[in-house]
């Protein structure tokens, strides 16, 4: 997924939410960091634990918001939001250097080489990627 998309998604979830673009590129920094700082003080190493953690971060931020997740057909409703975030988040991380969020760039590198693992079709990134794609075709 390419950097340029950031502003396009940030755009989509402000007016998805219904809060300013102020507001919410502020919770991105914020669910960025501490995303970042548990990853950190967790010690994580591998990557599917790291999404897991997003998620829930993301999944709690959502329900700050009135936002519900709980059930199937909550869930079902309002999955792209939460796809879309978790999408957000790593997007947010890859525009800031390096330094800022060391282990967000080693566990969920911009860019692949041919040692690093693929991203696993079911993953969650992966699912968030299909949607956006179907979303703002390229």
């Amino acid at each position: 997924m390419d950097r340029e998309m950031y502003p396009v998604i940030l755009q989509e979830m402000v007016n998805s939410l219904k809060i300013s673009k102020e507001e919410l590129e502020a919770d991105v920094q914020d669910l960025t960091e501490y995303w970042e700082t548990c990853l950190d003080k967790a010690d994580i190493t591998n990557r599917d634990t790291a999404i897991l953690i997003l998620t829930t971060c993301v999944s709690c931020y959502l329900k700050g918001r009135g936002i519900d997740l709980e059930n199937d057909k909550a869930l079902a409703q309002n999955n792209s939001l939460l796809l879309t975030l978790v999408t957000l988040i790593p997007l947010y991380a890859w525009t800031r250097p390096v330094d800022n969020y060391p282990k967000i760039h080693e566990l969920i590198p911009h860019k692949k080489n041919s040692k690093q693992e693929t991203v696993h079709k079911n993953s969650i990134i992966a699912q968030a990627e299909d949607i956006l794609r179907e979303k703002w075709p390229e």
